[in-house]
């Protein structure tokens, strides 16, 4: 979100809070724990022939396991072809069109609709998803659920005309448990189930995204946002058969127990040297892993299970070689520096071809195995154990462990399987640096969006792939998930690719300048998007800090906006503060093992940074202010951070920078919208920070061009900020940055 982007914005229209949002949080509220849905809380199913039977309810499930087939698990993937109408007047449930659409059209699932047809482009009300389902003969008597990947925003779902439920929010997982498919349901006539889905996407100042706090406005579509409000189905759907008992969730995390050095321990200062940097990477080497392992199972269980851990295959070629360290912003050798193993965080040096990039490590069966048993009480098992020589997942070595989770009969063979590749790893943050497995490490990278021409922000694993590939070829080692989570699948690329990642909930555009009740029935929303996130990607390796949300806007800058309809006081400086203790403290209570952050603007209170573990600035001087005159610019920028970080202490980070740029656009001098200008600033920034080690991380903003609502300042309706187009062509500022962070030898 940005000045220029809000100022068409006018007063806000508050509309009743007569959505339904329907996530069960199924999380526990010990620190850092996360539990399964509970099965107790459905009841036993009974069915006629041909029947599913569900419980009778009108809530979500958390769904933090990712779709896996195998002996004992089938999966359906119902992406494809589904029949589709928009819903304008909001007839379909009166009209019963979860039973058949009066007139449909074809519609690709996953995908955005702005992005499928012209005339739906500005469209964002309620429509219809349909499809007939036939279920395989041989799931008779096993227990069924459905997932959808993610739904924008609101999803209402019926099966065979029934309404199984619904889920506010877009980007994460939901399901809804469908009980067992009756065992005289495998018959030789097919019975074919009817699977109805409505999405509303209507912008609202009472969802999280908040849309439609406007009159007029400036902007179209009316957001809160700086970027386009795709709608529809946008992850897979998936149909899963699961055996009785299954597994629910598990959760593994990772300590370091070998003994700090003589250094380390003399050290007084914030500050590191490089020999304390060679020390604690040295140290990472030799430390062993103590892992933590919770695996839950139906609440009603105790029996007996194990779990194998298999070591990744030995590294390969040249690229976990030892090399001189190199300044993280710059990449030039540092003076007098000490080699540094790989694995400390830092990448090696090269010049980015692929003999230097990292080897794809898939664990490999056969390979010595450790074998942990479990015993299931009430549903839950935790074991703690050690594993020697440990390879400890980095950057510049992202080895993952192949864990099998497995549960037993009582002849002592498994009834149930789940595998996940698991990166053992330490993050953590000491005085104003942040430490990956013990050593310091500096993040360089980008936010990006998902964005892409035909799909909007439907699932593109190839453009994932891709997008991940070019963050390595410029030489980055890290990303963030602005403003939404991203799909699973690149969450597990960056997890094999050695990819750091800040993951962010979808909480961007919040302010506190309304009603009590509204602000109170956001926070509900985060709260609920902070549950769904981390029971999705605990157990991602590269998910080093959670984001909380995005550029909180304080009364000064939506009075602007707002055209001066605020309540005039500072009332909202205390309900913010409010706002952020309680979030903080909610997060922390589901994860105490990673940092906690927000993006912070110039528009956003200070205090509501006081949480933060990791100071995150989205900074814009010499683009939305002093605009063509850098020299003028750095000084306020600098001065800013010097001051934030002797008043804190704290690891400070730039979450974004950067400058338009229309491809093709050439300046000599300092002409905004050029390609000169954006590589110019990128370079004057990266500069400033290169002279502070206590900033941690530089994020450009953008990877890619995106798409955007239409604005004056948004040409095309397009933000320009990437250093690569929407269709990944390069311009001058990816080379540049290549050229300093992968410098040749």
């Amino acid at each position: 979100m940005r000045r220029d982007f809000l100022r068409g914005v006018a007063s806000a229209a508050v509309a009743s809070l007569g959505t339904r949002v329907g996530a069960a949080s199924a999380l526990t509220p010990s620190s850092g724990q996360l539990a399964r849905p509970d099965p107790r809380t459905t009841p036993t199913p009974t069915g006629a022939r041909g029947a599913i039977d569900r419980a009778d309810t009108r809530q979500a499930l958390l769904s933090p396991l990712y779709p896996q087939a195998n002996r004992h698990r089938a999966v359906l993937d119902l992406s494809g072809l589904w029949a589709f109408q928009i819903d304008p007047g909001q007839r379909g449930e009166h009209e019963r069109w979860f039973d058949r659409l009066p007139s449909p059209r074809a519609i690709a699932v996953p995908g955005s609709w702005n992005e499928q047809y012209p005339d739906l482009d500005g469209y964002f009300g309620p429509a219809w998803y349909w499809r007939e389902i036939e279920l395989p003969a041989d799931w008779a008597g096993r227990h069924l659920r459905l997932r959808f990947g993610s739904a924008t925003w609101r999803a209402r779902v019926w099966l065979d005309g029934r309404l199984l439920g619904e889920h506010g929010g877009g980007h994460l997982p939901f399901e809804f448990d469908l009980g067992r498919l009756a065992a005289d349901a495998a018959v030789d006539e097919p019975v074919r189930r009817i699977l109805a889905v409505e999405v509303d996407n209507t912008p609202s100042p009472t969802r999280v995204p908040p849309g439609a706090i406007g009159g007029d406005g400036g902007n179209y579509p009316n957001v809160a946002y700086d970027f386009y409000p795709y709608a529809g189905l946008h992850r897979q759907v998936w149909l899963t058969a699961l055996p009785d008992p299954a597994i629910a969730d598990f959760r593994i995390t990772t300590q370091r127990i070998a003994a700090p050095s003589q250094s380390s321990q003399s050290s007084q200062s914030n500050q590191s040297t490089q020999s304390d940097r060679a020390d604690r990477a040295d140290r990472a080497d030799q430390a062993t892993a103590r892992v933590t392992l919770r695996v839950d199972a139906p609440a009603d269980w105790s029996g007996h299970g194990r779990a194998r851990l298999w070591a990744p295959p030995p590294a390969l070629g040249t690229a976990l070689a030892s090399g001189p360290v190199r300044t993280p912003f710059t990449g030039a050798p540092a003076p007098n520096a000490p080699t540094m193993d790989a694995r400390a965080g830092n990448e090696p040096a090269g010049n980015g071809s692929a003999s230097n990039k990292p080897p794809f490590n898939v664990p490999a069966i056969g390979t010595p195995a450790i074998d942990v048993p479990l015993r299931f009480t009430d549903g839950v098992a935790d074991r703690t154990f050690d594993v020697p020589a440990t390879r400890w997942w980095s950057p510049g070595d992202p080895a993952l462990y192949r864990l099998r989770i497995e549960l037993l009969g009582d002849d002592g063979r498994p009834v149930d399987a789940y595998e996940d590749e698991v990166g053992l790893r330490t993050i953590a943050v000491h005085g104003d640096r942040l430490l990956l497995n013990g050593s310091p490490i500096q993040l360089r990278g980008f936010g990006r969006h998902e964005d892409f021409p035909a799909n909007g922000r439907g699932l593109n694993t190839s453009v994932a792939v891709q997008d991940l590939a070019l963050i390595r070829w410029v030489g980055g080692n890290s990303f963030r998930t602005s403003h939404y989570p991203y799909s699973e699948e690149t969450m597990r690329l960056a997890d094999r690719e050695g990819l750091l990642v800040i993951d962010e909930v979808p909480a961007v555009g919040l302010f506190f300048s309304d009603a009590q009740p509204l602000i109170d029935a956001r926070l509900a929303q985060v709260r609920r998007q902070v549950d769904e996130l981390i029971a999705r990607d605990k157990n991602r390796a590269c998910v080093i800090l959670w984001s909380l949300a995005n550029e909180p806007m304080d009364d000064g800058f939506v009075a602007g906006a707002m055209r001066g309809k605020v309540d005039g006081t500072d009332g909202y400086k205390a309900r913010g503060r409010r706002f952020f203790d309680a979030l903080f403290a909610h997060a922390r209570s589901r994860d105490d093992t990673r940092p906690l952050t927000i993006a912070h603007a110039p528009f956003s209170d200070g205090s509501w940074q006081e949480h933060s573990d990791v100071l995150c600035l989205n900074r814009y001087g010499g683009w939305y202010d002093n605009h063509g005159r850098l020299d003028q610019a750095m000084p306020g920028i600098t001065s800013e951070l010097d001051a934030l970080h002797r008043r804190t202490g704290k690891p400070i980070m730039l979450t974004e920078f950067g400058a338009d740029a229309i491809a093709g656009m050439h300046a000599i001098g300092d002409s905004v919208w050029s390609e000169e200008y954006q590589m110019r600033m990128i370079e004057r920034y990266l500069d400033m920070a290169e002279a502070r080690p206590w900033i941690v991380g530089m994020h450009v903003w953008n990877l890619a061009d995106f798409r955007t609502a239409q604005a004056l300042g948004r040409p095309g309706g397009f933000n320009h900020k990437g250093v690569f187009t929407r269709d990944r062509r390069p311009k001058m500022a990816a080379h540049r940055l290549r050229a300093r962070w992968r410098p040749s030898p």
